[in-house]
């Protein structure tokens, strides 16, 4: 089985050895596929392209290979975001040459992922991730958390495993504790859609989203609670405006080139003294740090739930949880992984008194 890594120029080494001349197939079509071609092209052998289903013969004039058909003396860069469900395929067909430019991809051509392996913030999740996997409480968490980091530590060649429940589902969250459910980077209610399917309900859905594309999507749907729909960015006070990018997209963000501005509120201006037992739920495109600032009152008084997304930013994984851990007294430590890949890492924070 060969062993990929990359240099400081993202340059691809098997077994420690450059391929420049050896020949490279892409696998994948899309943005990141294209992405890594124009990166790659003057300086590999790219000798095509492979889908599962091939829908045309030739992209960028090179030949889009079925997998049955790819070369077997070709190294197999997959560039896609189903990084997990491609190799366990070539794997299957007994193909080893395999190596993942998804990782590569976001850090160069991602506005949210750029410097997710840069090299000092490497060394630095290296040098911070067990003092976060020893606040963590059970085997499962601690393996969750240390394979996400050792994920970026090895640019992706890898594949994680997902954790044995549901996104936001954690077996030992008592739902039926709790009377409100605040979704921070709400989208289109999938989260709400998600609980309802598991007969998760609450008596107050408040769905904070910055999109106003999304927004419009959620003032238009049918809660079946109380629900409040706020079109805000969130931060750590309430001052000014952020630039959005506005796609309609679940992973609209930050954009200062943009020219639509969103007004910044603060969850604890949101929320005031309104609700109790209340589950926080934070997945805000690389926002979750600002907003757990602007937070910290409701999160001192009230001690809500949190499950907060911990993989948008490159010190996401270590600057969160670094933050939470200081500023909250008797809460107990999950960590879960919900993909293949570096999305969907969360932290789940429960407050002790609805763990007895």
């Amino acid at each position: 089985m060969n062993t990929y890594t990359f240099d400081d120029n993202f340059s691809i080494y098997c077994n420690g050895k450059g391929i420049e001349k050896e020949p490279i197939v892409i696998y994948g079509r899309g943005s990141c596929a294209q992405h890594m071609y124009e990166f790659y092209k003057k300086r590999y052998n790219i000798i095509g392209f492979a889908e599962t289903c091939p829908e045309i013969d030739l992209f960028y004039e090179k030949p889009v290979y079925n997998p049955n058909n790819i070369p077997k003396q070709a190294h197999i860069a997959i560039a896609s975001c189903a990084v997990g469900e491609i190799s366990s395929l070539l794997y299957s067909m007994n193909y080893r040459n395999i190596l993942n430019l998804h990782l590569i991809d976001l850090n160069i051509n991602s506005k949210t992922w750029n410097g997710c392996i840069d090299k000092s913030n490497l060394i630095y999740i290296d040098k911070n991730k067990d003092t976060i996997k020893y606040y963590l409480n059970d085997y499962e968490s601690k393996q969750s958390f240390i394979s996400a980091c050792n994920y970026r530590l090895d640019y992706g060649q890898r594949i994680l495993s997902k954790s044995s429940y549901q996104q936001y589902i954690h077996p030992l969250i008592k739902f039926n504790l709790f009377s409100t459910f605040v979704d921070c980077g709400a989208y289109i209610g999938d989260t709400y859609d998600s609980l309802s399917d598991k007969g998760i309900f609450f008596d107050n859905y408040i769905a904070i989203e910055a999109s106003i594309k999304n927004y419009a999507v959620l003032k238009n749907k049918n809660f079946k609670c109380n629900a409040e729909i706020i079109n805000c960015c969130l931060n750590d006070i309430d001052s000014g405006y952020s630039y959005f990018s506005n796609n309609g997209t679940d992973s609209d963000m930050i954009d200062k080139n943009s020219k639509i501005k969103v007004i910044n509120r603060s969850i604890d201006s949101i929320l005031k003294d309104n609700y109790k037992d209340m589950i926080i739920k934070m997945d805000i495109e690389g926002a979750e740090l600002p907003a757990l600032k602007g937070s910290i009152n409701i999160i001192r008084k009230k001690r809500p739930c949190l499950l907060i997304s911990i993989y948008h930013l490159a010190k996401s994984i270590i600057d969160i949880p670094k933050f939470i851990f200081s500023n909250v007294n008797d809460y107990t430590f999950y960590c879960g992984h919900h993909s293949t890949t570096i999305y969907d890492t969360i932290l789940y924070c429960i407050p002790n008194e609805y763990l007895l």
